[in-house]
C-alpha cells in the first residue's frame, strides 16, 4: 500500500449508510467505543472513482435536490436544471476553487476526474475547515481537501433560490415584481425602509442599498444583483429551507 493510500485509508471513513441515517458525523463504533473493524480492503479515492458508473450522476443530483427538500423521481431525465425551475431553483454551472464554494456556502455537485480522465459527479454535503463530507454513489465518506484536490479541477454545480420571476440579474432601470421582491429583501436584511416613487422600479435609492449590502458581504460593489449577491441575500434574509455547506458557529 502506498503512503497516499495509507493516509486516505486513515482519513476517508466509509459509512455505507442509507440516506435517512446520514445525520451522524462519526465513524461507526462497536459497543466498547472502538472503531469497528471491517474485512473490506481500504480503498483510495482513485479506485473509487475508477469504479464509478453511470448511476453516480443521478445519485449526486438526487442528493443535491434532497438538500432543498425536493424529490428527484426516476422518470425525470437530465437536464435536471430544467426540473429545478419548477421549484423556484436556478442551476449554476461554475468553475472555481474551495474558496468559491465557501463564498457561496451551498452544497454542490463536484465533477471529479477519474484516473482514466472521465468526469465523475459526486455530492459535496458539508465542509468544515479542510474537512469534507462527500457522497460517492450511494455511500457517505469523510475526507479532506488535500485528498480530493488532485481529482478536482474546479468544476461544480449548485442550486440557488430564484427571484419570483426567475431572473438571475437585476440592475438600475429594471422594472417588475422581481425588483419589488429585491427591495423587500434588502429592507429586511439592512433594517431600513428604502424610499421609492414606484417600488417596482430599480432606482438610485435601491442601487445604493445594493452597494451597501455588497460591501458588507465582501462582494464586488457594482450595484448589479447577480448570482453572488442573490445567494448572499438569501442567506442573510434567513429564508427557510436554504441548505448551507458550512454550519454557522455560535458562541
Amino acid at each position: 500500500m502506498t503512503p497516499e493510500s495509507i493516509e486516505l485509508a486513515s482519513q476517508l471513513a466509509i459509512a455505507n449508510l442509507q440516506p435517512a441515517e446520514r445525520n451522524t458525523a462519526s465513524l461507526a463504533t462497536d459497543t466498547n467505543g472502538a472503531v469497528s473493524d471491517s474485512s473490506a480492503p481500504a480503498a483510495t479515492l482513485a479506485t473509487l472513482l475508477a469504479a464509478a458508473d453511470g448511476t453516480w450522476y443521478r445519485a449526486a443530483w438526487k442528493e443535491l435536490f434532497a438538500a432543498w427538500a425536493v424529490d428527484l423521481p426516476e422518470n425525470v431525465k437530465p437536464d435536471f436544471c430544467d426540473y429545478a425551475l419548477q421549484y423556484g431553483l436556478l442551476c449554476l454551472e461554475e468553475q472555481g476553487n474551495w474558496n468559491s464554494l465557501r463564498k457561496f456556502n451551498r452544497p454542490a455537485v463536484l465533477r471529479l476526474v477519474a484516473p482514466d480522465g472521465s468526469r465523475v459527479p459526486v455530492y459535496l454535503r458539508h465542509m468544515e475547515g479542510s474537512r469534507l463530507e462527500l457522497v460517492l454513489g450511494e455511500a457517505l465518506y469523510r475526507t479532506s481537501i488535500t485528498q480530493v484536490e488532485p481529482y478536482w479541477y474546479g468544476d461544480y454545480s449548485l442550486l440557488l433560490q430564484a427571484t419570483p420571476g426567475g431572473r438571475l440579474y437585476l440592475r438600475m432601470g429594471d422594472m417588475g415584481p422581481d425588483v419589488k421582491w429585491l427591495r423587500e429583501q434588502l429592507e429586511r436584511v439592512q433594517g431600513v425602509q428604502i424610499p421609492a416613487t414606484d417600488v417596482n422600479v430599480f432606482d438610485f435609492a435601491l442601487q445604493k442599498q445594493v452597494l451597501d449590502f455588497q460591501r458588507s458581504r465582501g462582494l464586488i460593489a457594482d450595484g448589479i444583483v447577480g448570482k453572488n449577491t442573490l445567494i448572499q441575500l438569501n442567506t442573510s434574509a434567513g429564508r427557510e429551507g436554504v441548505p448551507v455547506l458550512m454550519a454557522a458557529h455560535t458562541d
